[in-house]
């Protein structure tokens, strides 16, 4: 994998929690990331990352769960948050009620 410009990074943190905010976006959370900062990924509990596939490579392996957060945005996972206007209509999964109808 290439590098990374992720610009400034900081690391909040109260308690035992830690949270790393970084001045630009980057494809997937490499553990370089958070070792700029002293943190160890692999040893940590829970790691908890704005990304919708990316982290599957790194951390997919040693993953015992993964939630999905239906988040706004541009890559949100839920395109009913798109307002689509130029598709033919219905269109799965968008009209799932009128497209079930018209498959029986």
């Amino acid at each position: 994998m290439g590098t990374m410009d992720a610009g400034v990074i900081v690391c909040l943190g109260i308690g035992n929690l830690r949270l790393v905010l970084t001045e630009h976006a980057i494809w997937g959370p490499q553990p370089s990331l958070f070792r700029k900062v002293d943190i160890e990924p692999f040893e940590a509990k829970i790691i908890v990352v704005k990304s919708g596939i990316g982290y599957q490579v790194t951390y997919g392996s040693v993953a015992k769960g993964v939630v999905h957060a239906d988040c706004p945005g541009p890559g949100s996972r839920n395109v009913a948050h798109f307002d689509f206007q130029q598709i033919p209509r219905p269109m799965f999964p968008l009209d799932v009620d009128e497209a079930m109808l018209l498959t029986g």
